[in-house]
């Protein structure tokens, strides 16, 4: 039931894209304590810049991709803005549901990873 649009379901950001299937389209089901995380437009792109430069100046730092753990990574919002500016990216999750929302965003966001010369990988649960 959590995986159909719901009361706490949001748009994506516009970098990254979101599955498209069922009632799910374009959308992103997530749990009540992360919905006014996610609708804070303003907020979502604070971090996005940040993520971005911070990947930027450690890849020119370290002249190799840039490794980033996101423990907690929900969806996986944050872990694949990095990933989408070359960064190798793993990501953990223990919710179960937020876990295969996640596997769901990496998907449709593969082929943009990987043209940009990131990776995203999602570490199995604990």
């Amino acid at each position: 039931r959590l995986m159909q649009q719901s009361p706490f379901s949001t748009e994506a950001p516009p970098w990254v894209f979101a599955p498209t299937r069922g009632k799910c389209s374009a959308c992103l089901p997530i749990l009540p304590y992360h919905f006014l995380m996610m609708t804070d437009a303003h907020r979502l792109e604070v971090f996005a810049n940040a993520i971005r430069e911070a990947v930027r100046r450690q890849s020119a730092r370290l002249k190799r991709r840039v490794r980033v753990l996101d423990a907690g990574c929900g969806i996986g919002l944050l872990g694949m803005t990095a990933a989408l500016e070359g960064a190798e990216v793993w990501m953990c999750e223990a919710v179960p549901a937020m876990r295969q929302m996640c596997r769901e965003v990496m998907a449709v966001n593969a082929k943009d990873v990987a043209d940009k010369g990131g990776l995203a990988q999602l570490l199995p649960p604990m």
